[in-house]
């Protein structure tokens, strides 16, 4: 099994490893990929654009592909189909 992680800042990687840890996951299960970029955006915007989603959407669609590819379960056929929700604003 192989888990994927995206992450919007690298202090969590040490945070979910640990967790991981303790819950008995061993190591080199969890794939950990960081882009700081889509929390930046957000926050340069002031809202989730839909841009960001899709970019969202992206890098969590390739890394379950990567996941899959390095022996994960095979791929879902609902992953192909996932809709990005239109932008959410904050208030």
């Amino acid at each position: 099994m192989r888990i994927a992680c995206l992450h919007t800042a690298a202090s969590n990687i040490s945070v979910f490893e640990t967790a991981a840890k303790a819950l008995g996951i061993g190591a080199g299960v969890l794939r950990h990929e960081v882009r700081a970029d889509l929390l930046a955006a957000a926050e340069n915007a002031g809202h989730l654009s839909a841009d960001i989603c899709a970019s969202t959407a992206s890098a969590l669609l390739a890394l379950a592909e990567q996941a899959r590819r390095r022996g994960a379960s095979p791929a879902r056929p609902w992953a192909r189909s996932l809709k990005v929700s239109p932008a959410v604003s904050r208030s």
